[in-house]
């Protein structure tokens, strides 16, 4: 049996925020009667960091890169105490700004009546959350936000300012503005100047046996299609992927030795011309930041008659590099 097989690897590292603080507040101020309203909620919510962490290996797929960084769930709590806790209530969100070079329909979020994440409508417009029935003294909401990031996206500070507002329709209009419950919390994050590089797993490129060889054809080849390299940045520099080939096993007995495996095994990308890896390094191509290219990798080792049974392999090393 002569199998061929050869792997990359990867290593990548990130940091994550802090939490903040809990805070109470209670509608109207003290002194004044029914009703009561008071709100215990977190801020700011700290998503975190957008490092090179965040990026999985998941990405090598197909489809758009869009990296997701979700935060822990908020709870906000409301208490609805004095004579008039029988009134019916309504509770709504708005996004009130946003902070650095937020893109608002990136910005996602769930709660309340809204289950599944979902952008605002628009900077500014109330979002209804729950209607709270006369009667209910307690109310709990548990929120989540996630900001789907692009390469597209700037490194630095990211926020938004959400609004949360309590109102009692039954009330005249004077009174409702009186005992309306109104307040803030700030949802913050960060990305990471990076440039990271994905390679798939281990190829296996097959076994050689007698159908390998063709009296007309001669010596086919063993072949294996479509393995994917990514290369992305939000820098915007210039980024340029090269392989080389690192080193070679084989046989004992093997009279060609790591120079006829590098003259036998060779690659292309997206289709273009086989290259042979014993040229010395190979340049893929080139990503003019921010951004993300994907490469489809094909793996050929050419079979000749100094093949002998036993066991190959190779080890290859991508390598992106800027200015």
């Amino acid at each position: 049996m002569r199998g061929w097989f050869f792997c990359a690897v990867l290593a990548v590292l990130a940091t994550w925020g802090a939490w903040g603080e809990e805070v109470t507040l209670e509608f109207p101020p003290p002194g004044t009667e029914c009703p009561r309203t008071r709100v215990t909620f977190t801020t700011p919510v700290d998503m975190g960091v957008l490092g090179a962490e965040s990026i999985s290996g998941e990405l090598l797929g197909g489809g758009d890169v869009l990296v997701h960084l979700e935060s822990e769930p908020m709870t906000i709590k409301l208490e609805r105490r004095g004579f008039c806790d029988d009134l019916l209530g309504e509770v709504y969100v708005q996004l009130v700004s946003l902070i650095g070079p937020v893109r608002p329909e990136a910005f996602l979020w769930r709660g309340g009546a809204q289950e599944e994440y979902a952008p605002f409508p628009a900077v500014g417009e109330w979002v209804h959350l729950a209607t709270l029935p006369s009667g209910l003294r307690e109310w709990r909401g548990e929120f989540r936000f996630r900001y789907e990031a692009t390469m597209a996206d700037p490194p630095g500070a990211y926020g938004v300012r959400l609004r949360f507002r309590v109102e009692y329709p039954e009330l005249p209009s004077p009174l409702r503005e009186l005992y309306r419950a109104e307040w803030e919390i700030m949802v913050t994050w960060s990305l990471e100047g990076l440039t990271v590089l994905l390679v798939h797993e281990p190829v296996y490129l097959g076994t050689i046996g007698p159908g390998i060889y063709d009296p007309e054809a001669g010596f086919g080849a063993l072949e294996a299609l479509e393995n994917p390299v990514l290369v992305l940045t939000n820098l915007t520099q210039m980024v340029s992927l090269s392989v080389r080939a690192v080193s070679a096993a084989f046989p004992p007995d093997f009279s060609g030795g790591a120079e006829a495996v590098w003259q036998d095994l060779a690659l292309r990308v997206d289709g273009g011309a086989y290259l042979s890896l014993g040229e010395g390094p190979i340049e893929l191509g080139v990503l003019s930041g921010p951004g993300w290219q994907r490469y489809l990798i094909d793996y050929r080792y050419q079979v000749d008659e100094r093949d002998i049974p036993g066991e190959y392999g190779a080890i290859l090393e991508y390598t992106v590099t800027t200015p």
